[in-house]
């Protein structure tokens, strides 16, 4: 199967408002010309989501497309541009809850959110007098670890863009403030797999997402989930069904996981990150936190989750039945 990795932004991206353009659901016809058969597409954003979704390269009942910028997925509710989009729980939400035509079908990623100390902070304890930085400022990592710890550390914290400049950061062991003025790095919250290509040792980690789930102790981190678009039945229930089997055969034997990775043209730019690295990472604890979690059994835990979050007025409507 050609692969693709997807980088134009729609214009209804930037508009953000749903529309009413159907999903490019393809139809098939048997050469007998008696059957037809509804080829879904699926979107997803590169890394572990896209990792927990890779059998689709062995599928011809879907079509598989990654896009290395998440910021897209939004535009892609509102246009009714793909069958199922992985995204993140949140935005998934809020755009069903703006009117688009999808359902929260099930969660394929918890949190996998570490804060690394460098061994710059002399007592080894995190205080308010010790640097911090960050990724991400308002998105889900800065939202993880501000209802953990508040904002008693605010003062000292520094944010950076992605994961990649807080690795550069943590190897630097300093980072550059908002004027420019460099200062030493005491902890940097980082995510798989940066703390596994960055060789951070488990006894400088702090594992957030275990923080989170005591803290909350009703919600996981429901990072990212699969929506599906209304009314392809009953290609969405077989696809979904098909979904939970791949993905826990997978987590199970992840020489599958090695295999469906390679499938792609350049697994890594597809998948953004290494084939070798991502089994790694999974063989150890399930480090990339793959799941498959239906949200019509977790709806409870999704509506805290959601509330933590800032996201109010979740019903039972969002949820795939």
């Amino acid at each position: 199967m050609k692969t693709k990795k997807l980088l134009l932004i729609p214009l209804i991206a930037l508009l953000g408002a749903c529309g009413t353009k159907d999903a490019t659901t393809t139809t098939d016809k048997s050469e007998e010309g008696q059957k037809e058969e509804r080829k879904l597409s699926v979107i997803s954003p590169a890394g572990a989501p896209a990792v927990a979704m890779s059998y689709l390269l062995n599928s011809e009942k879907a079509s598989f497309e990654t896009t290395s910028k998440p910021a897209l997925l939004k535009g892609y509710f509102a246009a009714k541009t793909y069958d199922v989009i992985i995204a993140p729980t949140d935005v998934g939400i809020k755009a069903i809850q703006e009117g688009c035509e999808y359902k929260l079908a099930a969660t394929v990623t918890n949190g996998n959110f570490y804060l690394a100390a460098t061994g710059e902070d002399a007592d080894g304890t995190l205080n308010a007098g010790d640097n911090i930085v960050l990724f991400q400022q308002g998105g889900l990592p800065d939202k993880i670890f501000h209802y953990i710890y508040g904002t008693d550390f605010d003062a000292n914290i520094t944010y950076v863009p992605s994961v990649a400049e807080a690795g550069t950061a943590y190897g630097a062991k300093e980072v550059s403030t908002a004027d420019g003025t460099k200062v030493k790095a005491d902890y940097v919250l980082l995510s798989e797999p940066k703390v596994t290509a960055l060789n951070v040792e488990s006894d400088k980690l702090t594992d957030l997402s275990a923080a989170f789930e005591t803290k909350s102790q009703t919600s996981k981190i429901f990072q990212a989930s699969m929506f599906v678009i209304n009314n392809k039945e009953p290609e969405v229930g077989n696809f979904l069904a098909t979904a939970k089997e791949n993905i826990e055969a997978m987590l199970a034997d992840t020489t599958k996981m090695v295999a469906n990775m390679g499938k792609a043209e350049d697994p890594q730019t597809f998948f953004g990150i290494p084939t070798q690295m991502a089994k790694k990472i999974t063989d150890k604890n399930n480090g990339l936190a793959i799941t498959y979690m239906p949200a019509k059994d977790n709806k409870e835990a999704i509506k805290s989750y959601m509330n933590i979050l800032g996201v109010s007025g979740v019903n039972d409507e969002v949820f795939y039945q």
